[in-house]
């Protein structure tokens, strides 16, 4: 590798970095740091900082992900990555299996948007056996980091994809997500997928009355955000990079003449709330639990997690009584010790 300073911008193999901070994280990940190897790396696979595509940057790219993975850095963000590339098959040959392994490996280093990921190659069965369960499981889980795989346990429940199927719920979580991006992102909501992507769905709903009535005004409203964010966002270039449904929509909306014609039927309005109680089974008698009580239990629990947090200590106290008793879902120790750890800082912030 050459790099040399010249005229402020610097020269990596055949190209010019264009940056000369990004300069020091190249000369910085030549000599082994983790952290810019991974800064690097992913600049470089977006093609950001390089004029021009040389297969040589990519390849060397493609190895600084590799050793970031590998060593456990960057909270597992380099076998993330390292994932997405096997999954989507951009830089390198196209393997939903090494996809699978490295979106595990990330993590194992605790990296919760891997569960998204993992949970869509379980979904559409990429490198393995399609399975709703273990989607549904997953997606669950990335939920508790962020709220940015909860369109797709939306999808799920509007579907009926192992729940039972809930329009109602689905339009709730659709919305309620689509809000907290707008309060927490700031003016930066725009330039995140899952805005996009959430779009594309209330869109669809208001349009077909999907959990909410049918309000043409808010249709056209959601359709034209998500033409817009479709115009600025390089992601969406690729349907690949997308999950299927946000793929399906989108063909929808280029394939729909604009603005849509007005709807005439109306359905009434409703304010969706969990008709169940949420049962914290550590003050339950369980003995005579059948696995159809545990997985009632799951369900209501989830849908008590997702739309309030208030109640994540008695869900994480549920999910350890629960788990062992679901054969359904993948073993995650990780989970499990997660669990007991909030459980512990839950008690801890009580006392």
């Amino acid at each position: 590798m050459k790099i040399n300073m010249e005229d402020s911008e610097v020269e990596y193999e055949e190209y010019k970095i264009k940056d000369s901070v990004l300069y020091e994280k190249a000369r910085k990940a030549e000599e082994g740091d983790l952290q810019a190897q991974y800064d690097f790396a992913s600049h470089v696979l977006r093609n950001e900082i390089i004029d021009g595509y040389d297969k040589g940057m990519i390849e060397k790219a493609i190895d600084c992900l590799r050793n970031v993975a590998i060593n456990g850095a960057c909270i597992g963000l380099g076998a993330l990555a390292l994932g997405n590339q096997y999954c989507y098959g951009k830089h390198v040959e196209r393997d939903y299996r090494q996809a699978i392994t490295w979106y595990r490996t990330a993590l194992q280093a605790n990296c919760i948007p891997a569960y998204y990921e993992l949970g869509l190659c379980f979904y559409y069965g990429n490198g393995v056996d399609q399975d709703y369960a273990k989607a549904f499981d997953s997606f669950m889980k990335g939920s508790l980091g962020a709220d940015m795989n909860q369109e797709l346990l939306g999808d799920m429940y509007k579907n009926g994809d192992f729940v039972d199927r809930d329009e109602e719920f689905a339009y709730v979580l659709y919305k309620t997500t689509y809000d907290k991006i707008l309060k927490s992102a700031g003016e930066y909501y725009s330039y995140l997928d899952s805005y996009g992507r959430l779009s594309l769905r209330l869109g669809e709903c208001y349009l077909k009355g999907i959990g909410t009535h049918k309000n043409i005004e808010e249709a056209n409203k959601y359709f034209e955000q998500a033409k817009i964010f479709k115009k600025e966002s390089y992601s969406w270039a690729n349907p690949e990079c997308n999950d299927r449904e946000t793929v399906r929509l989108m063909e929808h909306l280029n394939s729909t003449p604009y603005p849509i014609d007005a709807v005439t039927e109306i359905k009434k309005e409703s304010n969706y709330l969990i008709d169940v109680c949420l049962v914290d089974l550590d003050n339950e008698n369980i003995v005579d639990y059948s696995s159809e009580d545990y997985l009632r239990e799951y369900f209501t629990s989830v849908k008590h997690m997702l739309l309030n947090k208030d109640s994540l200590l008695i869900f994480y106290k549920n999910m350890l009584f629960i788990y062992p008793q679901l054969p359904c879902f993948e073993s995650d120790s990780l989970f499990i010790d997660r669990c007991k750890k909030k459980i512990k800082e839950f008690q801890e912030k009580e006392k």
